[in-house]
Parts: structure tokens; C-alpha cells; sequence
């Protein structure tokens, strides 16, 4: 008797990694996409 193959989603293999890459990532490019330009702004006149 063999055990039934396990499907293992791309998201799963990812790890933390993914979950950093593809959750934390755009949130602190937007971030510094934001503050960037409002930071020169108030500083670099």
C-alpha cells in the first residue's frame, strides 16, 4: 500500500520567502513610492 501523492502548491513551496516576495514587498515599494517624493519635498527645496 503506498501513500497518495501529495500536491504541494506553488505558494507552499515558497515558504517565507513567497510570502515576503509577493505580501511585504509591494506594500514597502508603495511606501517608498509614496514618502520618497514627499521626503525630497519637504527636505531638498
Amino acid at each position: 500500500m503506498t501513500a497518495p501523492a501529495q500536491t504541494v502548491t506553488p505558494a507552499a513551496e515558497a515558504g517565507t520567502g513567497g510570502v515576503l516576495f509577493w505580501v511585504a514587498l509591494p506594500y514597502v515599494c508603495f511606501a517608498v513610492f509614496v514618502l520618497g517624493p514627499v521626503r525630497r519635498y519637504r527636505y531638498d527645496k
